[in-house]
């Protein structure tokens, strides 16, 4: 289980580590001077498109939100020369975005992002977005519009540039990354086995932390049996499924591991 959290400093070092890494091949000690003047430049549009996500309930399963934030960010992406396809999310009637732009290059670079959050209907209503001393707040504001609007500024950054040293940048929009789905998991495998790098858009860690390197997830079906028995007569002779599958649910709180939690470097 991954808790949320829901805020997000105001910094445009995502969207600048994008654009260079596109095109700087080792490590650099000074940012570049137009991405870094572009990245500044962007900087209220990007809040005002962040601030337009925000508001928007797109909790996982919620249809009409998560529509709005597709339509949005696909206007954003076609703006940019995108070629746009929608994938189907059944059995539910969102979609993922498939969004394609075609370079003069080799590399083939995969962005990942996802439109649905862990809110209920009524969140952005109820904390709407808002800027306070510094920070931008509101549901979904980090995890993961903010990486919505990052891979999308990153993206008007190098248009500027005119920045076609690649094959392909695929950007792939999930409507189901917080319960997950067979559709979605299906998608990225497919996608990610496609291209050269894949980067993922979801938060960092502090002071500009980069995650490097994320735990798994499984999912495991456990069937427990009991016996039966007079529960007023002979309780000793029964054994109680209910119980036993309790006392695993407790067991499986034991299995983590602190020392093999993943790293994380900051550049």
């Amino acid at each position: 289980m991954t808790f949320k959290r829901s805020r997000s400093p105001l910094a445009t070092s995502l969207a600048l580590t994008l654009a260079l890494g596109a095109f700087a091949p080792a490590a650099f000690a000074e940012p570049h001077k137009q991405v870094l003047a572009d990245s500044e430049q962007y900087k209220a549009d990007a809040l005002k498109l962040l601030e337009k996500l925000v508001n928007i309930d797109s909790g996982s399963g919620y249809e009409p939100g998560l529509t709005q934030v597709r339509e949005i960010a696909v206007e954003e992406l076609k703006k940019l020369g995108f070629s746009i396809e929608l994938v189907p999310n059944t059995p539910d009637k969102s979609s993922h975005v498939i969004a394609t732009l075609k370079g003069t290059g080799k590399a083939k670079i995969l962005l990942m992002a996802h439109m649905d959050t862990v809110f209920k209907e009524g969140s952005a209503a109820e904390r709407p977005f808002h800027i306070k001393d510094g920070r931008a707040y509101g549901p979904g504001v980090m995890d993961d519009k903010g990486g919505i609007v990052a891979g999308i500024y990153a993206l008007k950054v190098l248009k500027n540039l005119d920045f076609k040293d690649y094959a392909q940048i695929t950007f792939l929009l999930d409507a189901s990354e917080e319960t997950g789905s067979e559709v979605a998991t299906d998608l990225i495998k497919k996608t990610a086995r496609a291209h050269d790098v894949t980067l993922n858009l979801e938060p960092g860690r502090a002071a500009d932390g980069l995650v490097v390197w994320r735990k798994g997830s499984a999912t495991a079906v456990v069937e427990v049996k009991g016996k039966a028995a007079h529960a007023g007569v002979a309780p000793e002779q029964g054994r109680n499924a209910a119980m036993e599958a309790a006392h695993q649910i407790l067991q499986l709180g034991k299995l983590g591991d602190e020392d093999k939690k993943p790293p994380s470097t900051s550049p």
